[in-house]
């Protein structure tokens, strides 16, 4: 049993690594390209995440944010704007790990 748990979390820490490489190289791409972060790129929540301390932001599955600032000291986190329907914009950290880039169409 200990063994098999031992794989699955060495699976999942794997998983976790690929898919936050993917998401950094993506982000490098948009930098180098010369659009800051959060222009002309769609980001969604691929998963909910309840802020738990200050400056945090929760989001829900599939809601669009817009990326403020990739941090490098601090990877793992991004700083993102949620804009409600009435105008009002709120921003906060979330980690990288529950966002995902998505493409623009058209």
């Amino acid at each position: 049993m200990l063994r098999y748990s031992k794989s699955i979390r060495s699976r999942t820490q794997s998983l976790y690594r690929d898919a936050k490489r993917r998401f950094n190289k993506s982000v490098r791409s948009h930098q180098s390209s010369g659009r800051e972060p959060g222009h002309n790129e769609g980001c969604v929540a691929v998963d909910d995440f309840k802020a738990t301390e200050k400056g945090q932001l929760s989001v829900t599955k599939g809601q669009r944010v817009e990326v403020i600032e990739y941090y490098g000291d601090a990877p793992e986190w991004v700083l993102v704007s949620i804009t409600w329907e009435n105008g009002e914009q709120q921003r906060g950290l979330v980690p990288c790990s529950v966002i995902s880039s998505v493409e623009p169409t058209g």
